[in-house]
């Protein structure tokens, strides 16, 4: 037997060894992942999935620490970019804001029209009143308040975040 050979086939039986040493007997298999509606009012008859985990599959998210002053912001709502992004004109300033306490489902994925138009809903005519936390991306992440209300905290409390991910 050629020393090459002898070669492979001790890597073969180390791989083997560490195969079986790790309870791995088959190949993890794929499941599909089941078809789920996220929002109370996306389609007659769905069923809601209420949030229930700031868990996601990499861990606990944690919220970064606040970096803006929490000096309260007088704005009105201009465009909603999906159900927890909005556009906002405070004293004349344009600014993008990523709702803070909801993490609903981005463009694409069922229920982003439903979720989107929840927000317009909540914040659309409203004088609200944005308290700044920190940036993400190129947006503010702030608490919205319409009326007294946490619009964030009002959505998933309604069941609009996604059951796993982050409540920025």
């Amino acid at each position: 037997m050629s020393r090459d050979a002898v070669r492979w086939l001790i890597l073969g039986a180390a791989a083997l060894a560490l195969f079986v040493g790790l309870g791995l007997r088959e190949p993890a298999r794929i499941q599909p992942m089941p078809r789920v509606v996220y929002g109370p009012a996306y389609a007659p008859g769905a069923t809601a999935v209420p949030a229930t985990s700031a868990a996601s599959p990499r861990g606990v998210w944690t919220e970064p620490p606040r970096s803006m002053s929490a000096e309260p912001m007088r704005c009105t709502a201009t465009a909603w970019a999906d159900g927890d992004t909005l556009t906002v004109i405070c004293g004349g300033s344009q600014h993008r804001i990523r709702v803070r306490s909801v993490d609903t489902v981005e463009r694409g994925e069922p229920g982003y029209a439903a979720a989107r138009e929840e927000l317009r809903r909540r914040t659309q005519g409203c004088p609200l009143v944005l308290v700044p936390h920190h940036r993400s991306y190129d947006r503010i992440v702030a608490d919205v308040i319409c009326n007294g209300v946490d619009v964030g905290r009002a959505m998933d409390a309604a069941g609009w975040s996604k059951p796993v991910g982050a409540r920025r």
